[in-house]
């Protein structure tokens, strides 16, 4: 533990140990970090924030479902990553997936998002490729930060 540890100042920002500890059941915090100190500060932020995207209930072995997830983020004010649409309908082709992550981030105008998360309202596993969540990235940001 150092002070300029970005993911423990973070937390420690956050009082993420006081509102785990705080909870009924023992649980896991899956969130990303972003912010100064962060893969250059893309998003332009004057300190390291995080954004929660997933809580893992330990005990029972599975992630909360979606309702479950935004009902505890807004009771212990844990701020999640931006939701886009909470009543998507996947039927899309690929093409239409990677229009549909093109976009500039909630996270600071301007900058294009990293890409959109897919995910189903009920938690859901299949068992040869696990959880069913995927990632669509956007070629802009790509292209923006050369990756």
């Amino acid at each position: 533990e150092t002070e300029d540890n970005a993911y423990l100042n973070a937390a420690r920002q956050g009082r993420l140990q006081e509102k785990l500890e705080s909870l009924d059941f023992d649980a896991a915090i899956q969130a990303e970090l972003y912010g100064m100190g962060v893969q250059g500060n893309r998003y332009r932020k004057e300190q390291a924030e995080i954004a929660v995207f997933a809580v893992y209930d330990i005990s029972s072995h599975r992630f909360l479902d979606y309702a479950d997830f935004i009902d505890l983020c807004r009771r212990f004010e844990l701020p999640t990553a931006p939701i886009l649409d909470d009543a998507f309908v996947l039927s899309h082709t690929m093409e239409e997936l990677l229009k549909a992550a093109d976009g500039n981030s909630r996270l600071c105008p301007g900058i294009p998002r990293e890409g959109i998360v897919l995910r189903s309202l009920q938690e859901a596993r299949d068992p040869e490729i696990g959880r069913l969540s995927f990632k669509v990235i956007n070629n802009q940001y790509l292209i923006k930060f050369d990756e």
